[in-house]
């Protein structure tokens, strides 16, 4: 995922349905990345089918962006502003949110050290 202007990646995940030729697929992509003091938080849940070769077919996505002082708000910020806008919405895409949150903040601990 890219990184909004100014900022510089410092995590990124992916949770996606396992490829399987001519099913359905839901992934979620997170990003977290700073600007001076300022973290930024980027979730993007996309929708579509594999097609019988294994490439994925975009249908549909849906973005929240959140930015705040301190990565671990950043991240809360984009957790709490995806179910107003949809995103997660079904129970799958819900795992793949949640497990793609988990995966980015312990990224980010390690990084930071806290």
């Amino acid at each position: 995922m890219e990184m909004d202007q100014g900022f510089t990646l410092l995590a990124e995940c992916e949770v996606a349905t396992p490829r399987a030729p001519d099913a359905a697929y839901r992934r979620i992509d997170l990003a977290v990345g700073r600007k001076g003091f300022l973290y930024r938080g980027i979730v993007r849940e996309s929708w579509g089918r594999y097609q019988a070769d294994g490439q994925a077919v975009e249908e549909g996505s849906l973005r929240v962006t959140s930015t705040d002082s301190d990565w671990s708000l950043a991240l809360i910020g984009v957790r709490d502003k995806a179910a107003p806008r949809k995103i997660g919405a079904d129970p799958e895409a819900a795992e793949h949110l949640k497990a793609a949150l988990a995966e980015c903040e312990a990224r980010l601990r390690v990084l930071t050290g806290r």
